[in-house]
């Protein structure tokens, strides 16, 4: 395709500039001279490009697993930047060799995100089922009065409504946060496979005609800062989240976010939460939207011995939690929740907001990082530095 453009305006520049000896038009040259200079602008341009893509790719995955502390080149190195080994019993590899570097690097960290919400998540939904429950339950007695049918109903537990409520807002707040990690990630597979490509292709051949050449520009200086520099950003924040937990080793990652995470101190939990989920490789989820397997015989399907004894889990959660509300405890229980550790410096809010920190405002950060980019990139190729509709948007 641009073989055939550029040959197309080189025919038409060669028409022109007969045309303008013909007639004598020296301004008319000119315009044919400055074009001519464009065309070869424009091969340069597709030549740096399409040659720099893939030399960009490596040079950034060695900066990844060659910068930050030793923890961070042997995950990046080890974990996630690499070749999936042939022993399947070797888990350290958690990659699918589908992107590059930089992009599975932002892709593993918004996985991380979701993860460390699913298992916070998860704790709110224990919490908010055992308090609404109890505080729901009614004791009722009735008797019969001459004609009329006098009765009384009570709630003696009706004071855990409070932190039923309480874990609700969790519960509502984590699951928003998680579905729009999932449309990040979504929107990350679309701009490498969909995005990024075609707007490349179309705006290395739009750059070469002269009545196209701003849109050529800006699609391709759009398409480069999404490809680089938006997935990079990303790759600064796993970096920061990474030591913002102290770090884990590959293969075997304990990320310490959330309540239910500390099992050495009990004031530090939420009340009726289970030991906390640990990022092992058996259990860490990987998310693909070119190849999800989820159907809908996964959720209506025969369940197996595995997925029976799973289901199964929140009963047991519901008899053991029982034991701390008999003989009258529940309210100190509760009371202490809220006096020690609802609303401290590590609470569930507390932590529910560091999450949000890295899953809301550091990408938004992201993206006005990369439309910075490109009003620098974009007129340095001719193209356009302000696209209307999105700075409207923004």
């Amino acid at each position: 395709m641009v073989g055939l453009a550029c040959a197309a305006v080189l025919f038409l520049l060669a028409l022109g500039y007969m045309a303008a000896s013909l007639l004598m038009d020296d301004k008319m040259k000119a315009w044919v001279s400055k074009e001519v200079g464009q065309v070869f602008y424009s091969v340069l341009i597709i030549l740096v490009v399409i040659a720099g893509i893939g030399a960009m790719n490596e040079a950034l995955r060695i900066l990844i697993i060659n910068t930050g502390t030793t923890g961070w080149q042997n995950y990046t190195s080890q974990s996630v930047c690499c070749v999936p080994p042939l022993d399947p019993n070797v888990p350290s590899c958690l990659r699918l060799p589908t992107r590059p570097c930089h992009f599975e690097v932002a892709f593993d960290y918004l996985q991380l995100m979701y993860e460390s919400l699913r298992s916070n998540l998860l704790s709110y939904f224990v919490n908010h089922y055992f308090n609404y429950f109890l505080s729901n339950l009614n004791i009722g007695a009735s008797l019969r009065l001459l004609i009329h049918l006098g009765g009384a109903s009570v709630r003696p537990l009706a004071g855990l409504a409070m932190g039923s409520d309480f874990f609700s807002i969790l519960f509502d707040t984590a699951i928003k946060n998680m579905m729009l990690v999932r449309l990040q990630q979504i929107f990350i597979d679309f701009f490498l496979a969909g995005f990024f490509p075609i707007m490349l292709s179309i705006g290395l051949v739009l750059r070469i005609f002269y009545f196209t050449r701003k849109l050529g520009g800006t699609l391709i200086a759009l398409s480069l800062c999404i490809y680089f520099v938006l997935p990079m950003f990303y790759v600064l924040s796993s970096s920061i989240f990474f030591h913002f937990v102290g770090g884990w080793d590959p293969g075997a990652r304990s990320v310490n976010i959330g309540m239910s995470y500390n099992q050495t101190d009990p004031n530090n939990r939420l009340p009726f939460a289970q030991n906390g989920f640990q990022f092992e490789s058996s259990n860490y989820t990987r998310y693909d939207a070119s190849n999800e397997t989820l159907n809908v015989m996964d959720v209506c399907g025969t369940s197996s011995q595995t997925e029976t004894e799973a289901s199964t889990g929140p009963l047991t959660t519901f008899k053991g939690a029982w034991k701390s509300v008999q003989g009258g405890g529940w309210y100190q229980t509760l009371k202490s929740f809220f006096t020690t550790t609802a609303f401290s410096k590590e609470g569930p809010i507390a932590t529910l907001a560091a999450i949000m920190v890295f899953t809301l405002l550091i990408p938004f950060l992201g993206i006005m990082t990369t439309l910075a980019a490109y009003k620098v990139i974009s007129p340095m190729i001719g193209g356009d530095v302000e696209i209307a509709l999105l700075s409207r948007l923004i």
